[in-house]
């Protein structure tokens, strides 16, 4: 059975959250708050940046970090 990735209406939520997958984690120590994707690319382009490189990572294909390279 391959685990399920559910992508519902909380994506657009903007507010504190400190739901986790990790128990330990920061995030449900101190809380985080989600910024949807296009919304901190837009940010970074906003900000003069010039985005070089993305990059993803997470257990078994299914990516749980986000990570990119932008210049001025």
């Amino acid at each position: 059975m391959h685990p399920s990735v559910v992508v519902d209406e909380r994506y657009a939520d903007r507010s504190r959250s400190f739901d986790s997958w990790n128990t330990g984690g920061a995030r449900v120590r101190v809380g985080a708050w989600h910024v949807p994707l296009a919304d901190l690319l837009n940010a970074t382009v906003a900000a003069g940046l010039r985005p070089v490189r993305f990059v993803e990572a997470g257990p078994e294909g299914v990516p749980d970090l986000f990570g990119f390279l932008a210049v001025r």
